[in-house]
């Protein structure tokens, strides 16, 4: 008995030996995103695979957002991390870079339901905006695009599926990657992370985009913050690597736009981008954060979320919330008592404005409504208000979206900071210390480009260019000392100078506008001892 034992160990020991390796040393996926010296450098898999000992299938590169040559890898294997990064420090081709991330969700989602009152809009004067525009289209016609970045959308939803954007250069459903752009039958949208159309259905993304456009006095459901907009859906909202190539899908649209005088791409003025990495710097993801430089440069503002966390992202970080761009606009929560939410994220320096979020309404999975909260609900309050300032009836602010795409997202930008309501409880939590206002960022972008302008100061010309001279005609009313004040948007003092006029006639100032004066709205106060006249000028 024992010898036979003895035999059957003697199979056995040596198959366990062999086995036991491949059973403690699973693959790992090494994720990394690169920038490289120019469109043209790559990283070669093969050699890569050549260089650790492992096969070329086992590396996968991408090309993820080429105005700045930044691509994505993947190594699954078990190779030492310390192998991979010592093959890319000596890579001549490789300029920089950074381990790729994963990205959470930033909703809160409680389980009361109320379908009867939509208090947020009620809020941020939502109504009276509509009395002059729901949104759409621009005075000249073309369609207004927001683009959502996120993990899934219900593009059946009957509140939504009316206002989602088409690609028109694509053909559904037939296999093939009609307009070349690298992405096959992304008819309805893109999914950036499996290079298709495959947009699954998901609560989040279904939830933000119910805020911004869900259809508008159609008898059923809720209204969003535009009636009419043609949404823009990108599914890619997991890493890193996945952020970056779902902001340039929305940025080539939106430079074919610019290139071809409407005519080809999508008008897009705002991306939605509701998640983010908690405790993390700007200094970590530079590649990042540059993203929003390039998007801004075509047109593009970009709205974020802080995490929902009690905390100060100024002092423990928050990705992309710390990114430094001036066309990234940052949202905290409030309540309905226009208080900062318990769980929203704050911070003088890092976040810019509030909006409603707490238990907010929007559309959910399978044709649904629910509660949907957090930063993930007031953010895209603020990229709905940007697509439904474009749609403001103003001949003279359609043209210059041609002539001057940046500077019209700067004058945007800051038309919805100098309208936000200032509030007390918000000082020091935001940048502003207010809270949005929709309808007061409409009337203050309809006055900026009104024909005739009744003010008692007018400014010639408008908009000026920086370190330039403009003129300012004005009829005094009194002969003493008067004092010339700029304000940017933010309500901070920019620029003083002082005149004393000689008659009670019309008379024309000098102002030069100083070079540190970058591109965006001011206000030029005219103070005497008895009389102040204000009026907003454009600085591009």
């Amino acid at each position: 008995m024992i010898s036979r034992y003895l035999v059957l160990l003697t199979f056995i020991l040596p198959l366990l030996a062999y086995s036991s390796p491949i059973e403690n040393d699973p693959k790992t996926e090494h994720r990394y995103i690169l920038q490289l010296k120019n469109n043209k450098s790559i990283v070669s898999e093969s050699d890569l695979a050549e260089y650790l000992g492992i096969g070329a299938k086992e590396i996968k590169t991408k090309l993820i957002f080429p105005s700045l040559s930044i691509s994505s890898l993947i190594v699954s294997s078990s190779v030492s991390k310390d192998d991979i990064e010592n093959y890319l420090d000596k890579n001549l081709s490789v300029i920089s870079f950074y381990i790729d991330a994963k990205t959470t969700l930033r909703s809160t989602i409680p389980n009361d339901v109320d379908f009867s009152e939509q208090w947020n809009l009620n809020l941020i004067s939502a109504p009276d905006a509509w009395d002059k525009t729901t949104g759409g289209k621009t005075t000249d016609g073309h369609e207004i695009v927001v683009a959502i970045i996120d993990n899934g959308y219900d593009i059946e939803h009957e509140d939504l599926q009316d206002n989602i954007w088409i690609n028109e250069a694509e053909t559904p459903g037939n296999g093939v990657d009609d307009d070349e752009n690298g992405y096959i039958d992304d008819y309805f949208g893109v999914n950036t992370t499996s290079g298709n159309g495959d947009l699954r259905s998901r609560t989040h993304g279904t939830g933000v985009a119910g805020i911004i456009g869900a259809k508008g006095n159609n008898r059923s459901g809720i209204s969003g913050v535009n009636w009419d907009i043609k949404m823009m859906l990108i599914s890619g909202a997991a890493f890193v690597s996945d952020i970056i190539e779902s902001y340039n899908y929305a940025l080539t649209q939106r430079r074919l736009f610019n290139t071809t005088n409407g005519q080809e791409g999508a008008l897009v003025v705002a991306t939605n981008f509701s998640s983010g990495i908690d405790n993390a710097f700007a200094t970590e993801y530079p590649l990042w954060c540059a993203v929003y430089d390039e998007l801004g440069q075509a047109g593009i503002l970009s709205a974020v979320a802080p995490p929902n966390k009690n905390v100060n992202i100024d002092e423990v970080g928050d990705m992309p919330a710390n990114c430094p761009s001036e066309f990234l606009m940052v949202v905290n929560n409030i309540t309905r008592n226009e208080d900062l939410a318990s769980d929203s994220g704050y911070g003088s320096r890092d976040v810019d404005i509030a909006a409603p979020g707490d238990g907010s309404i929007s559309t959910s999975i399978q044709n649904s409504y629910n509660d949907f909260s957090g930063t993930s609900a007031s953010t895209p309050h603020v990229a709905g208000a940007i697509g439904l300032m474009y749609a403001t009836d103003r001949e003279g602010f359609s043209d210059q979206l041609f002539t001057d795409p940046q500077g019209t997202a700067i004058i945007v930008r800051d038309i919805i900071y100098s309208s936000a309501i200032k509030k007390e409880c918000l000082l020091n939590l935001n940048v502003t210390g207010a809270r949005l206002d929709l309808n007061e960022a409409l009337n203050q972008l309809e006055n900026l480009y009104a024909a005739d302008n009744t003010s008692e100061i007018k400014i010639i010309p408008n908009p000026v260019s920086s370190n330039s001279n403009l003129f300012v005609e004005y009829l005094p009313k009194e002969l003493v000392t008067h004092e010339v004040d700029i304000f940017d948007s933010m309500g901070r003092w920019v620029q003083h100078q002082k005149f004393t006029p000689s008659t009670l006639e019309s008379m024309r100032i000098q102002v030069l506008i100083k070079e540190n004066l970058g591109a965006g709205v001011y206000f030029m106060k005219i103070t005497g001892n008895e009389n102040k006249s204000t009026e907003s000028f454009i600085v591009y």
